[in-house]
């Protein structure tokens, strides 16, 4: 499909509703007025709801057209799933694909061993699903009750999905739902209502996570969900998951999805377009860059630290392959490898006259991405340069063959303001513990420095310019670590005045699209933000 013009993405949503979420006080996105903080907060808990169908409905629109395998993602869409523009379906496999490798080389080091994964925001997300053939994993996800609720839901009513959640857990008494079903806990999976500001302003008791291992190494994802909160509210979360509940001895990481560059011309628009429709997000101005988000992710006590703009990770860098190891291994078909397809209802495209048929895809299908547990073959990617290739060329060529995109320009402007951020802490083995020996004092555990070392994601000087309009220290500057996160201890200074949330629900929600907010073409054409940047940027 070819779209005459780039969308505004703010209104890539379903029919039915609105998608994102408003923050604060004063007008709900579709202009009227919230009158008591209770309508208020019933209006958001709408939209988030909303917010996840959209997502659900695009990730299944990627899937029926082949850009990534997942089975499950049906269970949260309609039947057949919308068609999306190809910017969109395009965006959702890069950031899939991306978070997907580095998840994978942390279960892929150490096959077996025990490992623990908390996913912020999770919504409708089917990682736990997809990877399943992992043993001896312990997944977490959060996410506002009305969202568990319906994840608890079909978890138990989807045949495919609640066949994974029983062969994880043998006994009938291994899986158990609260009185609510608005969660479940088992040793597997266990899906927590609750939301993230909870988790340090209530006692230890009452924040605990059921079946959480405080010493099993432990990966933290969050898709575009802190950048809904104040840095300090943000950093307040992620510092009581890696320095209470996980010891200070437990290898731990971080990946983020997040937007960036809010400042320039692209950004001012994309912000603009948000903060008409109430929606604001805060983290994304004060930390704006990819150099901002290392910098946070090493004040969290975690000095292994990476970034790259979709964009990098979609093209790679430049140069002899030769040089580069790509970023797969023996099992990477499981990830990229095109599934049998469903028929799609081209919505957004029903407009435009396009009847371009589309593949039929069995809803009864079980497959699924695994992973083979049989041997850690991190020396397939074991190379003496960090790579760049995220994705390989000819996955890439394979992508562009499934839909024609023709706004090129407005892809390489998008994509380069979203970015995966992510960083690690190794830890130390207690030699009391099952995971360590039994002979005296603690080992190295570098789980993830074998897992992701070979990742290329340091600071580049092409970063530069964007870290100067944001008003980012250069690295080694004076007060660059002080001046953008706040002196002194893990996480930001904490400033008098700061803004409070109160009357907001769902504030732990990640928002569920690629692209939210995205300049129109009309605003492209009137030169709103800037054209020139696409060659020399």
């Amino acid at each position: 499909m070819s779209a005459p013009s780039i969308p505004n993405l703010a209104t890539l949503r379903s029919r039915g509703g609105p998608r994102g979420r408003g923050r604060g006080r004063g007008t709900a996105p579709g202009g009227t007025p919230d009158k008591t903080e209770g309508d208020q907060a019933r209006t958001k808990d709408g939209i988030v709801q909303q917010t996840d169908n959209d997502a659900a409905s695009s990730r299944a629109s990627a899937v029926s057209l082949g850009y990534l395998q997942d089975p499950y993602a049906f269970a949260f869409a309609s039947i057949p799933p919308p068609r999306r523009y190809p910017l969109i379906n395009r965006g959702t496999y890069v950031r899939s694909i991306a978070i997907d490798r580095l998840v994978k080389f942390f279960l892929d080091t150490d096959v077996g061993s025990r490992k623990q994964i908390i996913s912020l925001g999770a919504g409708s997300d089917t990682r736990f699903f997809r990877f399943s053939g992992v043993s001896n994993l312990i997944y977490h996800e959060i996410d506002f009750a009305s969202n568990t609720t319906t994840k608890v839901s079909r978890t138990l009513e989807n045949y495919p999905m609640r066949a994974v959640l029983q062969s994880a857990n043998t006994a009938s008494t291994d899986v158990r739902v609260a009185p609510g079903k608005d969660a479940l806990y088992s040793k597997s999976l266990n899906i927590h209502p609750l939301d993230l500001r909870d988790i340090y302003t209530t006692s230890a008791a009452q924040a605990k996570l059921e079946n959480l291992s405080p010493d099993a190494p432990t990966l933290i994802l969050s898709e575009c969900c802190l950048t809904y909160l104040t840095r300090e509210d943000g950093t307040k979360i992620l510092n009581h998951i890696l320095h209470q509940m996980l010891r200070p001895s437990t290898p731990a990481a971080v990946v983020f999805y997040e937007p960036i560059k809010p400042k320039d011309a692209f950004g001012q628009t994309m912000t603009s377009n948000l903060g008409s429709r109430g929606i604001e997000m805060p983290a994304l101005h004060e930390i704006p860059t990819l150099e901002a988000h290392r910098r946070r992710i090493k004040q969290l006590g975690l000095p292994g630290t990476g970034a790259r703009t979709v964009y990098d990770i979609y093209t790679g860098l430049p140069g002899p392959i030769a040089e580069q190891a790509p970023l797969h291994n023996a099992h990477d078909s499981s990830l990229t490898q095109p599934p049998p397809t469903i028929t799609a209802s081209d919505s957004d495209s029903e407009a435009e006259g396009s009847t371009t048929p589309r593949p039929s895809f069995s809803i009864a299908s079980t497959d699924t991405t695994t992973l083979s547990s049989s041997s850690d073959d991190n020396s397939s990617r074991t190379e003496k340069r960090p790579s760049e290739m995220w994705i390989t060329p000819q996955e890439r060529e394979r992508v562009e063959r499934l839909e024609w995109l023709d706004e090129v320009e407005e892809w390489k402007l998008l994509a380069s303001h979203y970015c995966v951020a992510w960083g690690w802490r190794d830890g130390s083995v207690d030699p009391m513990s099952e995971e360590g020996d039994s002979g005296g004092g603690g080992t190295k555990d570098e789980v993830f420095s074998r897992a992701w070392g070979d990742i290329a994601g340091w600071r580049r000087e092409e970063e530069r310019r964007d870290d100067e309009l944001h008003g980012v220290a250069s690295p080694g500057g004076a007060g660059d670590m002080e001046s953008l996160l706040g002196a002194g201890g893990r996480g930001p200074a904490l400033e008098s005045g700061s803004r409070t949330q109160e009357g907001v629900a769902g504030l732990n929600m990640r928002t569920r699209t690629f692209t939210s907010g995205v300049p129109t073409r009309e605003q492209l054409v009137r030169g709103q933000y800037g054209r020139r940047n696409v060659d020399d940027g």
